[in-house]
């Protein structure tokens, strides 16, 4: 827990904040951004073999931008990367006088050996007095997957240079202290919005170093602004930023915002617009290669990021939406509905009775028969002219099992009243009303009986991961599983998020919770 002295410097390091871009001279870095933007600009990635290339291509150039390491370490191969790429290139139309030029670039690279960047860190720790207060944090989530110019063991051999650096993969790890100073190894153009966001803003550091080579080009993201009110004026200061001068060509940007998209497409192809039959969701990937949809607006469990769990105020329950890096999700494994609707039954057994879900539930099959002979979209628009606003996605959750009903009255009485019109409910008038009343009183206790079923599971699941857990730290990994015996009888996976497609989808709910595999997945890297 941070100390009033933790919060005090955090208020202190964000009024005086300062980000410093360091641009950092290198002609062979020049030439290969140069030819890397004309040849990105001259393929077509509507062609599955040009995508790869152009996937290629993003890999090498951001394996020298990223990168830390000397240029010419094994582990990130440039020279074999490059003739690889010459490999996928051979017969690309016009491309060869392109790709040789963006071979010299990347041999004169290989052949200098020293990297820039590093040594401008490493002088910054030599020049330190080696005090206390010189820790020096190193962002390394740069990208989603694995990033280019960080093998697995570069972390390591980067700490093992000096025990002052930290490196910050998660929010957790910006979370675990205070810097003298963080460091971007680049221009973040691929990094999670969400953690650059913190780490620019959030007071960790005083001063936030950018390492810039020539035409990269560093956004500072926005940072949310205090109410317009007396008390708050003069408090902040705008955070003090030196000026971008160098020029950047239009395929710089182009190359990164493409690949933000593309790998996310990649991974869960999801579509990004709203249609019949499709939910909103968000896609979170996980460390051990695994990924699945959960609903945009769901909520999910989460372990500390110790891993220990001594009671039920150690789990909280996180918005999908602010899921990130290094967080410990709690997922069920198979079909999650099965305990709520045995937990639901064996409720309304002892207190409100075996038919309730009938009670509540029958006027589905009326809208089932309308939906025989109008759409989704139809359905909407005839509810929207009454002054209801509902999405056909909306219509057909309703239809369906997974979802109960609208979640309002008034939309929910509207809904009968256009089913007792079109004759799929054999009612009118006071009777149809009275319908509807009372439908609507049983569909939530329904709802109650489902919501104290719910709280139930989830109080059997704690206590029995703080049996599990309860002797302190567990050693979790990027994927834990947890049997649950006895009455519960089911399996739970803890996994570690990886990174998160902060961009909604729209899918089908019966894939919502379903792990996909993705080891072997090149987009994965």
């Amino acid at each position: 827990m941070p100390t009033f002295r933790d919060v005090s410097d955090i208020y202190e390091n964000v009024r005086i904040s300062r980000i410093v871009r360091h641009k950092i001279a290198s002609h062979a870095i020049a030439d290969m951004m140069r030819s890397s933007s004309k040849l990105f600009l001259m393929l077509d990635r509507g062609d599955s073999r040009q995508e790869e290339i152009s996937r290629r291509l993003w890999v090498l150039r951001s394996s020298v931008l990223f990168t830390l390491l000397p240029f010419d370490d094994p582990a990130i191969a440039l020279q074999q990367q490059m003739q690889d790429l010459a490999s996928e290139s051979s017969g690309l139309p016009d491309g060869a006088s392109v790709i040789e030029s963006l071979g010299n670039a990347i041999e004169a690279i290989a052949a200098g050996s020293s990297n820039p960047k590093h040594e401008w860190m490493q002088s910054q720790l030599d020049s330190s007095d080696g005090g206390e207060q010189t820790s020096v944090g190193v962002l390394v989530r740069l990208s989603g997957g694995r990033v280019p110019g960080w093998p697995p063991d570069a972390m390591a051999r980067l700490q093992d240079v000096d025990d002052r650096i930290t490196l910050i993969r998660s929010r957790t790890d910006l979370r675990s202290g205070l810097f003298e100073r963080i460091v971007l190894p680049c221009a973040c153009r691929n990094t999670s919005p969400s953690l650059l966001e913190e780490v620019v803003h959030s007071g960790r550091a005083r001063t936030i170093d950018v390492l810039l080579y020539p035409e990269e080009n560093f956004g500072v993201p926005k940072r949310m602004s205090l109410p317009d009110c007396g008390a708050f004026m003069g408090r902040l200061q705008k955070t003090i930023i030196e000026q971008e001068t160098a020029e950047i060509p239009e395929a710089t940007p182009s190359v990164d915002n493409w690949m933000n998209e593309a790998f996310w497409q990649r991974i869960h192809g999801g579509k990004r617009s709203s249609a019949d039959n499709l939910v909103p969701a968000n896609y979170v990937l996980f460390s051990d290669g695994t990924g699945t949809f959960f609903p945009a607006n769901g909520h999910v469990p989460v372990l500390p990021s110790t891993g220990s769990l001594r009671d039920e105020s150690d789990l909280r329950v996180a918005r999908v939406a602010d899921l990130s890096e290094g967080d410990l999700v709690v997922m069920r494994v198979g079909d999650s509905n099965f305990l709520l609707d045995e937990t639901s039954d064996r409720i309304m057994k002892n207190d409100v009775g075996d038919n309730l879900v009938q009670e509540a539930t029958d006027w589905k099959a009326a809208l089932d028969a309308l939906l025989i002979t109008f759409s989704c979209d139809e359905i909407a628009q005839n509810l929207t002219d009454r002054g209801v606003r509902v999405s056909p996605s909306s219509i057909h959750q309703w239809a369906g099992p997974d979802v109960l009903g609208p979640a309002t009255e008034k939309t929910f009485s509207n809904l009968i009243c256009l089913l007792g019109e079109r004759r799929k409910i054999a009612l009118e008038g006071d009777a149809l009303h009275h319908y509807a009343a009372t439908k609507w009183k049983s569909l939530q206790e329904l709802r109650g009986v489902r919501h104290r079923a719910g709280n139930l599971i989830r109080q059997e699941l704690i206590q029995k991961l703080v049996e599990k857990f309860h002797h302190g730290v567990a050693n979790l990994g990027d994927k834990t599983s947890v049997q649950i015996d006895g009455e519960m009888g089911t399996e739970l996976l803890v996994l570690k998020v990886s990174s998160a497609d902060q961009q909604q989808s729209f899918v089908q709910s019966s894939i919502l919770g379903r792990l996909d595999d993705h080891r072997g997945n090149p987009w994965l890297g």
